[in-house]
């Protein structure tokens, strides 16, 4: 969804991004919040994002200091462009920390907020169906060969699998984050806060047949077959490709259903929810939970498969294999 969000064209140009945000005083309070972020060490991701964000509604309107009315329009007007829910969230939310920015820094008055009263759209709140053993078995051998493809594809689906890693986070791995013998991965997470996961014997095995595999001196952990650093792109494709090639081609397929699945079966396997949330790097225990109302489905489903009132009314027997 914040992929979506950078789009190439000239809001991609450095050129026009500059241009747009000192020609106007508020463009010129754009460029001063978005030194202020850099200030604060917020992540290149962000910073793209919040640059775009601004960007974007200073095209809108780079006149003034928008009045509530206006920003309903604005944010209106990014729905009727097609932007989904979620999306037109990611705006109202970088606009808000970038107007509370300003009465922070008496630019404006705290009574001319332009948000006042003026409430995010409605998210749905989609359930992501993680991938069940079933499919992991049968992603896993399409990654079964001798290939360095299969090798690396192999040990990077057991560890997201394993760890329940941000795709970014996966991306980010460097050889020497990794120690194989006592099966820890320190990773950079949202917020560059640093945390530490674990993974399994089986993990550990597959990461180091890949690494015996590798003769460069490249520092990235994840390398394609032509031995450069794999960018998230490149993982994305990836996945979707041997998801496809597994015949998973009926429900969301992507790097981040792995996250999901690794939640919910380490939530079936019987761990404490507050260390999942400290796996999967979650500040906030809702976030946590709401990873995890796919796994309630799956076992309402198993439950439903036991106890359906009509096949017991009908003494209809299920084949579950």
């Amino acid at each position: 969804m914040v992929d979506s969000l950078l789009t190439t064209g000239k809001r991609g140009s450095k050129e026009f991004l500059d241009s747009l945000l000192t020609t106007s005083r508020l463009g010129a309070l754009g460029v001063s919040y978005l030194q202020a972020i850099q200030q604060e060490n917020k992540s290149a991701k962000t910073q793209e994002i919040y640059k775009y964000v601004i960007t974007n509604f200073l095209e809108f309107d780079s006149n003034h200091i928008p009045e509530p009315s206006e920003m309903r329009v604005y944010l209106l007007s990014l729905s009727q462009r097609g932007c989904a829910p979620a999306t037109v969230h990611v705006h109202y939310r970088t606009l808000k920390t970038w107007f509370l920015w300003l009465i922070a820094e008496h630019v404006i008055k705290p009574s001319k907020y332009p948000l006042q009263n003026v409430k995010p759209p409605k998210v749905p709140d989609k359930i992501v169906v993680p991938f069940t053993k079933e499919e992991i078995s049968q992603i896993l051998a399409v990654c079964g060969g001798d290939r360095f493809f299969d090798v690396r594809m192999r040990a990077i689906i057991l560890t997201f699998n394993d760890t329940a890693l941000r795709l970014f986070e996966l991306e980010g791995i460097q050889r020497n984050d990794i120690d194989t013998r006592q099966g820890i991965i320190k990773v950079m997470g949202k917020g560059r806060k640093e945390r530490f996961v674990k993974i399994g014997l089986s993990t550990r095995v597959s990461i180091n047949t890949y690494l015996l595999r590798r003769t460069d001196n490249l520092s990235a952990l994840w390398l394609t077959e032509e031995r450069m650093p794999l960018s998230a792109q490149g993982l994305q494709v990836a996945i979707f490709r041997i998801t496809k090639l597994a015949g998973i081609t009926y429900k969301r397929r992507g790097p981040h259903v792995f996250r999901h699945t690794a939640a919910s079966l380490c939530k079936a396997n019987g761990m404490d929810i507050y260390i999942l949330q400290k796996m999967l790097g979650h500040t906030d225990i809702k976030t946590t939970e709401r990873y995890l109302r796919s796994l309630g489905f799956d076992l309402l489903s198993e439950e439903h498969t036991k106890f359906s009132p009509c096949d017991n009314l009908f003494g209809t027997k299920h084949n579950n294999g």
